[in-house]
């Protein structure tokens, strides 16, 4: 893939396509917003507030994704386009492999380019008047510092049954809208409430289970219910099988009695 526009080119171009793309009316100080205050310094690309109150330095990149960052801004243009362009996605190899940089700037462009993109911010609520919003609860992955006992103080038996020593994640979904998912460190009630308090429109109608999260204590009962629906299937079969043999041994018996009457009411041979 060929970069021939000038932004792609130089940092010099490409900080002045940013600086018209952020600032089209002039410059203004992301740290106090006063507009046309400023003044370059002796650093080329970075100003000073001139506002008494402020005097903060800036640049280009201050409160953006690419701030704090030691990639060229060519790199950072092309990373952005690439991003927007490809209908399929981008991954970070592929990044890797198209910019000529490391794994790891490739990686790290990817996360920052995914989260500048993402819904937030002035976005508001889930839902509203006539719409309806599901909120439920998941546990998947391993925990870092993972429990090696039961709240009742036993051992654990068994391992990925239940919701012990799993990542809790909270999502909440509004019919033929958005997802909102949570990670969690526990999915209780009052953690829940208040993540639906704040990303749930009050005129909404909330969709839930009828029981909260699931405790151990609800873990054990379907357990115990599984392992009885379980013995009654197998009891169930054995029954089958048992009764086939059983029809099976009649029928055979009984070809049996037919053939020995048959052979007694046949006649003797001839000698």
């Amino acid at each position: 893939m060929k970069f021939d526009a000038p932004q792609f080119q130089t940092e010099t171009e490409a900080r002045k396509y940013i600086e018209a793309l952020r600032w089209p009316s002039g410059r203004a100080c992301p740290k106090c917003g006063s507009i046309g205050t400023e003044y370059e310094t002796k650093r080329e690309g970075r100003y000073r507030c001139g506002a008494k109150e402020c005097r903060k330095d800036f640049t280009t990149i201050t409160g953006t994704v690419m701030e704090a960052s030691h990639i060229k801004l060519t790199v950072w243009l092309m990373a952005f386009y690439l991003m927007a362009s490809s209908k399929k996605g981008m991954s970070a190899h592929q990044l890797h492999r198209t910019l000529d940089v490391t794994y790891k700037t490739a990686w790290f462009l990817a996360h920052r380019i995914r989260a500048a993109m993402r819904s937030g911010g002035l976005v508001g609520p889930l839902g509203g008047a006539g719409k309806v919003v599901e909120a439920d609860e998941t546990y998947y992955g391993k925990v870092e510092n993972p429990l090696t006992t039961r709240t009742d103080g036993r051992a654990f038996t068994k391992g990925g049954v239940g919701t012990a020593n799993k990542r809790a994640i909270v999502a909440l979904v509004e019919r033929g809208g958005s997802v909102r998912t949570f990670h969690v460190a526990e999915a209780n009630r009052e953690t829940v409430e208040k993540i639906v308090r704040e990303n749930v429109h009050p005129d909404s109608r909330l969709h839930t289970e009828r029981k909260p999260p699931l405790s151990a204590r609800w873990q054990r009962v379907r357990r115990a219910r599984n392992r009885q629906a379980h013995r009654w299937r197998v009891r169930t079969r054995r029954r089958s099988q048992q009764q086939r043999r059983s029809l099976l041994w009649r029928v055979q018996e009984g070809h049996a009695r037919r053939l020995s009457a048959l052979r007694r009411k046949a006649p003797a041979p001839l000698s």
